[in-house]
């Protein structure tokens, strides 16, 4: 025991040494140990979220009356549409300010006149691009649930799900690029109702 603790004592420094170092000069390692360190704090101290709206929301194609600032102005009825010959549409929020976004709420899909979503592409899989306040970016996948109806006030509406956004650092803006969709019939439009940004408040 005297021998391996005196060997653990002297080995102890340079590994702390090194491991500063790999921090300070690999910036995927110093993303990783920030969101472990941030993913430990916020399980023994929930932070609190507040609703947050990017000012600024442009789309890759806009159907006319239904552009991408519908996605964001808490309005279940009003929806976004892309051109129907856009294959893989995109969304971009910016945020004017840096934000520590980390959880949405989506309602995936639109109704049409008669309260079908089908008519529409639902986004399935896509992939989010956060733009960072130090200039860096990171990308996470997701797979979101196909749509769904739920009623306000007896008025049917896309019903809205939750997202997890693996991020723990300041994001100035995000794309979200919509890879595949839901079937729909040949040649629909995508369309997305909402999107609502939650971030750590302060």
């Amino acid at each position: 025991m005297g021998t391996r603790g005196f060997i653990v004592r002297r080995a102890l420094p340079a590994v702390l040494v090194l491991s500063t170092l790999l921090y300070a000069a690999v910036p995927s390692a110093r993303g990783a140990v920030n969101d472990a360190a941030s993913s430990l704090k916020d399980r023994i101290s929930p932070p609190e979220h507040v609703s947050v709206a990017p000012p600024e929301v442009s789309a890759s194609s806009s159907a006319n009356g239904h552009d991408a600032k519908a996605t964001v102005d808490l309005n279940p009825l009003s929806y976004w549409e892309s051109a129907a010959n856009d294959a893989q549409p995109t969304l971009t929020m910016n945020f004017g300010a840096p934000v520590r976004v980390s959880e949405a709420i989506v309602r995936n899909g639109a109704l049409d006149a008669k309260n079908d979503y089908r008519y529409f592409r639902r986004a399935r899989e896509i992939v989010v691009v956060f733009q960072l306040a130090d200039g860096r970016q990171k990308q996470q996948q997701l797979t979101l649930a196909d749509s769904s109806i739920a009623t306000i006030d007896a008025v049917s509406v896309i019903d809205g799900q939750r997202v997890d956004l693996h991020n723990s650092d300041s994001v100035i803006a995000l794309r979200i690029a919509i890879v595949s969709t839901y079937d729909a019939p040949p040649n629909s439009p995508v369309a997305m109702a909402e999107i609502e940004f939650f971030a750590e408040k302060g």
